[in-house]
């Protein structure tokens, strides 16, 4: 059985941390790395290859909307947006569907729903990822 590569993007080391230890735990998946600035996003996508991408929302230099319009432009692939900010605006959540993210998942239940997120990144690669035009 193929490993799902797995890229985390998040500023916060902790998050980096619980999301690598909470998804490399299934034999079927596999943190292939992670980056703490969305300008570093697209090499380390390059690079690594990853199946599925976590992205945080806010973050220095790029904000997680912007990234994730421009990687669905460029490189289509099933991206699970894991932020605290989708709890203050609701709004962001259909901003991030409507560009592609496959899925939102708040980031201060990690722990508490930590099988909801590990089936989340489990079934994101199953789905279709369509190109978003310019």
């Amino acid at each position: 059985m193929r490993h799902r590569r797995v890229l985390i993007i998040d500023d916060s080391l902790t998050i980096c941390a619980m999301i690598e230890t909470l998804l490399n735990k299934q034999r079927d998946m596999e943190v292939v790395g992670s980056v703490d600035r969305p300008a570093e996003a697209m090499a380390a996508i390059s690079r690594l290859e990853p199946d599925v991408l976590t992205l945080d929302l806010a973050m220095p230099d790029l904000d997680g909307l912007t990234l994730l319009g421009t990687l669905m432009r460029r490189r289509p692939m099933p991206v699970i947006i894991v932020s605290s900010a989708l709890v203050q605006d609701e709004g962001i959540i259909k901003q991030a569907l409507a560009l592609g993210a496959a899925s939102c998942f708040d980031k201060n239940r990690l722990i508490a729903n930590a099988d909801r997120f590990v089936a989340l990144v489990r079934s994101a690669r199953c789905g279709k990822v369509k190109a978003v035009a310019e």
